[in-house]
């Protein structure tokens, strides 16, 4: 992978010891660190209390990240939204959603390929600061973007306790198809994931019955690249499991190509 950025990182998921253990590359820029779970994130994109919009400040940070993207071809960007715990979940849930997708259409109003962002969000589950101060909740009031080194990345939904994709997530593994034998020498990254339902060792058996099923569709194909395989079971939600919407899409399987 391209790129003269420090790099890190393994995933904390499980793999069979014949697997590799590395993961799709983050980075970091000067205006990234390391947080506790060592992952490199942009985390200055703060907000005003009990609001959605984007200051000045915010705004300059994501131009920032705009021209990283611009400068950086091989770069993707994952944009997470986050809150303090003022209020209730749900509201919470809403406002780090209308964060992060704020920071999205932002970035692709300055020109960023969509396939090139996603947008997730926490709400207020993890806290960068303590909530017990005005200081820490400012802190936790942000949007976070993390950058990771890509070809193609793609995130295939699953239904409830479904070990196989279907429909519209079948058709987005044949689309992955075509970009990975477009690159015969890159590897495929397959990672599963679950919501809570079911408990945690059932989970983490569903989360690589997954990884396998994609495995199996993309080898039946003639796909011949090297594929690396993790299983997170309910270990790495994507969304609050709160909401049956949100819950829903942390049934995947993530696919990056890189």
């Amino acid at each position: 992978m391209a790129g003269s950025d420090n790099v890190s990182l393994k995933p904390n998921g499980r793999k069979p010891a014949s697997q590799s253990n590395q993961k799709p590359t983050k980075v970091t820029t000067p205006e990234t660190k390391q947080d506790e779970k060592g992952v490199m994130v942009f985390d200055d994109i703060q907000f005003e209390f009990n609001s959605t919009q984007l200051n000045d400040y915010s705004k300059q940070k994501l131009d920032e990240v705009a021209e990283k993207l611009k400068a950086k071809p091989s770069y993707f960007a994952e944009i997470v939204g986050h809150t303090d715990n003022v209020g209730t979940e749900t509201a919470n849930n809403n406002a780090s959603r209308l964060r992060a997708l704020r920071a999205y259409n932002y970035l692709l109003d300055k020109g960023n390929e969509p396939y090139r962002l996603s947008y997730s969000f926490k709400g207020m589950l993890e806290p960068i600061a303590s909530n017990d101060t005005e200081e820490g909740r400012n802190q936790n009031r942000r949007v976070e973007v993390t950058f990771f080194n890509a070809l193609y990345q793609a995130f295939i939904q699953f239904g409830f306790d479904e070990k196989e994709p279907k429909g519209e997530y079948l058709n987005m593994v044949n689309n992955a198809i075509k970009e990975i034998k477009a690159n015969p020498n890159a590897t495929v990254y397959l990672s599963g994931h679950t919501d809570p339902y079911g408990g945690a060792k059932y989970n983490l058996l569903l989360s690589q019955w997954r990884v396998e099923s994609i495995e199996k569709i993309l080898k039946e194909n003639g796909v011949t690249n090297k594929i690396e395989k993790a299983y997170f079971g309910e270990d790495e939600p994507r969304y609050p499991n709160n909401l049956a919407e949100t819950r829903k899409l942390n049934r995947r399987v993530q696919l990056v190509l890189y």
